[in-house]
């Protein structure tokens, strides 16, 4: 008797756990409407709002306008007052519920342009994207990339002192002649066979490159890879140079990962979308295209001075430290996205 009481009682926290908070005081006796957030790796049982402090920060605005969020397929779309979908793949969207779903695309340029054809952005009463491209602002509006961050600005000098190690490559091995994975593949295998300890690789899958090294290449990759590093800032921080190549090249496609390295307290080597500058300073990240070979750039950053490596690190702190910085915008979008969404509804806001 006494055991199943505890499995009454583990089943009933489990229950609330899932069901409820993860930040929000849920009030049982509020009338709510059911929305659906389509993500990702289905099933998870709503841990986005657990791990990801903007969805969590989402769905918080959109209890206090009267709607509770769970993702898919915790809560069906069948049966939703709202759906929101931010991922690739997702279910066809009823007719019926046209006007109460929206999509945020996010995703590489290669991996989401099916979603820019007629039968899927049909579905949506609004689409929103950060390819310029495809705005219309009737059907498809603006929305950048979101990025957040929570870190103390990092002090110059104090970063400087930090510094270990010249140039780290923090990302998964993958290869795709389509994507940038075959240049970080590329520039990673050179910087092995080139740079005795004075670079570092992580992320998940590089052993399979061993085949391609040299002799002298195979026993430098023994103490370069650190395998996988469940904290980026723990690989940024001891590095000057990082390299932050984007998944794709396609204008307006800038992720996070040149803001992870600036946020770290290093120099990004940046490569990937074209206009680039429209989001980040010249002057606060090395330009990857400058330079016709990756030996070419090795010289240039083995010889660079203090005082202009400094100077980087101190323009990126103070791009940082601006109200506007990219980095700082993810609640702010979330609010542009929820204002465009109900923005058809009379005292939406």
């Amino acid at each position: 008797m006494q055991k199943f009481l505890w499995i009454i009682i583990i089943g009933c926290l489990m229950l609330f756990q899932n069901s409820v908070s993860y930040g929000i005081d849920v009030s049982e006796t509020k009338p709510m409407k059911k929305a659906t957030l389509v993500v990702w790796n289905s099933g998870t049982n709503n841990r986005v709002f657990k791990n990801f402090p903007a969805y969590r920060y989402l769905r918080t605005k959109l209890y206090q306008r009267g709607y509770w969020l769970n993702t898919y397929p915790e809560q069906p779309i069948e049966g939703s007052d709202l759906v929101l979908v931010v991922w690739k793949e997702f279910p066809n969207i009823p007719p019926q519920l046209k006007e109460k779903s929206f999509l945020w695309l996010i995703e590489t340029p290669v991996s989401i342009a099916h979603l820019y054809q007629n039968k899927y952005k049909n579905q949506f009463k609004k689409v929103f994207t950060y390819q310029k491209q495809y705005v219309d602002n009737q059907h498809i509006f603006e929305l950048k990339i979101p990025y957040y961050f929570h870190s103390n600005l990092f002090d110059t000098e104090e970063a400087v002192a930090q510094k270990k190690i010249l140039i780290t490559q923090i990302a998964g091995n993958y290869y795709d002649r389509r994507l940038l994975y075959h240049k970080r593949r590329e520039d990673s295998i050179w910087l092995i066979e080139n740079t005795h300890n004075q670079f570092k690789l992580y992320g998940n899958g590089w052993n399979d490159i061993t085949n391609t090294l040299s002799a002298k290449g195979k026993m430098e990759f023994k103490s370069v890879y650190g395998g996988y590093i469940p904290k980026k800032q723990d690989a940024v921080k001891p590095a000057k140079f990082v390299l932050a190549y984007e998944n794709s090249i396609a204008d307006d496609y800038v992720s996070e990962k040149i803001f992870d390295v600036m946020v770290g307290g290093a120099v990004p080597i940046y490569l990937g979308a074209p206009n680039i500058t429209e989001y980040v300073p010249a002057d606060c990240f090395i330009d990857r295209t400058q330079f016709k070979s990756m030996a070419d750039l090795y010289a240039y950053l083995n010889t660079m001075p203090d005082n202009v490596y400094k100077g980087y690190l101190e323009r990126i702190r103070l791009f940082l430290q601006k109200k506007d910085s990219h980095p700082k915008n993810t609640l702010r979008l979330m609010d542009e996205w929820l204002h465009q969404i109900f923005a058809d509804t009379p005292n939406a806001d």
